[in-house]
């Protein structure tokens, strides 16, 4: 998959809100993109990723700098700032690239929103039964979803029948980000809805299985 068929096939920035325009500069040949677009690359294993930042979030498959080749022929993902990922790339010889900054790895999780981390979610899920909802997209979803979950609409949760009264839940996605605006709104109604803090994104990078295909 090409530079171009990539950026068709997944949706930049899913999981966020319009990049600020000191995200923006990634140099030329450089294209921002956020978490879950890397998630998708790596399921379709055309992902090269090299980690140039001095610490933070592990990242699944990420290789240190050093080891980048100029032969590289899968998509090559930066993980760091704008600014060093385009002096990275200038440097060697990389013409076109995708960069995922530190602040689209590590937001802060909204105030009032419960946040499970992967591994306590995954004994909810697994000792106590909470049902675990998963709002990725539905191309997402049947690529890759956490083991025990259910894909619920974004556009009609707050109409969806699935949702139990009475009982915790958890509601997940790729990143954490569109989860938590939702379990804040579940909450508003009266449900006791928990956010999958990180999502997907976490939870590999937890060293926990996802389950892929459909």
């Amino acid at each position: 998959m090409n530079r171009l068929s990539l950026l068709i096939a997944v949706p930049l920035l899913a999981s966020f809100a319009p990049v600020p325009d000191a995200l923006q500069d990634a140099g030329e040949g450089g294209v921002v993109v956020g978490p879950s677009v890397l998630m998708n690359a790596r399921t379709n294993k055309d992902a090269a990723i090299f980690d140039l930042r001095s610490g933070g979030r592990l990242v699944p498959d990420a290789q240190a700098a050093a080891r980048f080749s100029p032969g590289e022929k899968r998509a090559v993902f930066l993980l760091g700032a704008p600014s060093v990922c385009a002096r990275f790339a200038s440097s060697h010889g990389l013409r076109s690239y995708f960069v995922v900054p530190p602040p689209m790895m590590e937001f802060e999780p909204l105030r009032g929103v419960p946040q499970l981390s992967p591994r306590i979610a995954k004994g909810k899920v697994e000792r106590d039964k909470w049902p675990l909802f998963d709002i990725s997209e539905a191309e997402e979803f049947a690529s890759s979803r956490l083991p025990h979950s259910a894909r619920l609409g974004y556009s009609e949760f707050e109409n969806s029948k699935q949702l139990p009264h009475g009982r915790p839940f958890i509601v997940a996605c790729r990143v954490g980000h569109r989860s938590q605006l939702v379990v804040e709104r579940l909450r508003a109604l009266g449900y006791d809805a928990h956010n999958l803090n990180g999502g997907l994104w976490a939870w590999e990078c937890a060293g926990l299985p996802l389950e892929k295909g459909s």
